[in-house]
C-alpha cells in the first residue's frame, strides 16, 4: 500500500515540476509589458518624452558615446509603434522594454538604443 502512494506521489510532483518547466507556472502577462499598447502607453505616459540614454555596440556589448541625431530620434514618438507578429517595431525597428520596464531599448543589427523618460521641460 505504501509503495502505490510512493509512485503516485512521485508521479505527480514530477507532473508538477514538467508543468512549471515548460511555462505555466511563469509570471503572470498582466505583470509584463511586452504588447505595443503597453509601449505607446508607456511613451504616452512620460510627460517629457523618452530621450535617448545610452548607445550599446551589441558585437561587444560595450556603451558609446552620443549617437547622430539622424539615426536616433531625440524624443519617441507613441504614433511610430507598429506591431509585427511578435515584436513591437518603432521606425522598422524592434523596440521592447527593459527588464525592469523602466526603459525602453530599441535594437538594431549592430546596436542597441536605451531610451529613459526625460525630464518634463516647464
Amino acid at each position: 500500500m505504501k509503495t502505490i502512494y510512493t509512485q503516485v506521489s512521485r508521479t505527480f510532483l514530477g507532473f508538477t515540476f514538467l508543468t512549471c518547466v515548460f511555462g505555466s507556472c511563469t509570471v503572470p502577462d498582466h505583470y509584463r509589458v511586452d504588447s505595443c499598447s503597453q509601449i505607446s502607453a508607456m511613451l504616452a505616459g512620460c510627460s517629457g518624452g523618452y530621450q535617448l540614454f545610452v548607445t550599446i555596440n551589441t558585437t561587444t556589448n560595450d556603451p558609446i558615446g552620443a549617437v547622430p541625431a539622424a539615426d536616433a530620434p531625440a524624443v519617441l514618438d507613441p504614433n511610430e509603434i507598429s506591431s509585427a507578429g511578435d515584436d513591437c517595431l518603432y521606425k522598422g525597428n524592434k523596440i521592447a522594454p527593459s527588464k525592469e520596464a523602466t526603459s525602453l531599448i530599441i535594437t538594431k543589427p549592430t546596436f542597441q538604443y536605451q531610451y529613459k523618460c526625460a525630464p518634463k521641460v516647464r
